[in-house]
């Protein structure tokens, strides 16, 4: 992992023809973000931010400079940690049952303050059906659930 100057933003395109930009040295291994038997029991990997990696127990962000791991949260990593952090001790086969969890975390954060708008706005009958069935929906996903398929479209167009 390069050492670079931390006043850029490294996520967006920067000026390669610079001095400033230029690679400052290399870090070492210690110096990287990682993580080794965390006292949480486990780690989790869904290609997001290592920093939630071990639940309580990650690497701290602030102890790292921010093009280090500029990947943010995403819901499969918030729902692996929300059941990790439940569980003492799992088989095999309860793990690989864990990997098919339907439940869907990112609208834990995505709706709330969403129903709570819509108690404040004039809405057609079949604005209030839909979120009639959002608001009762158990965020666990399914072929045959209306709520579901409102909650992906919504979030797909406007979240």
């Amino acid at each position: 992992m390069p050492k670079r100057n931390p006043n850029y933003d490294y996520t967006r395109p920067v000026d390669g023809s610079i001095k400033a930009t230029d690679w400052q040295d290399i870090h070492p291994l210690e110096e990287t973000v990682f993580s080794i038997n965390p006292s949480s029991g486990w780690l989790q990997n869904c290609n997001a931010t290592p920093f939630t990696v071990a639940g309580a127990y990650s690497p701290k962000s602030s102890n790292y400079p921010a093009y280090m791991a500029p990947d943010g949260e995403n819901g499969r990593g918030i729902n692996a940690v929300r059941l990790l952090s439940k569980i003492d001790k799992l088989s095999l086969d309860e793990l690989i049952q864990l990997g098919y969890n339907k439940y869907l975390s990112a609208f834990d954060i995505l709706l709330p303050s969403f129903l709570e708008y819509s108690k404040n706005i004039t809405l057609t009958p079949s604005q209030a059906k839909a979120i009639n069935y959002l608001s009762s929906w158990d965020r666990n996903a399914d072929k045959n659930s209306i709520a579901t398929s409102i909650a992906i479209e919504w979030a797909t167009q406007w979240a």
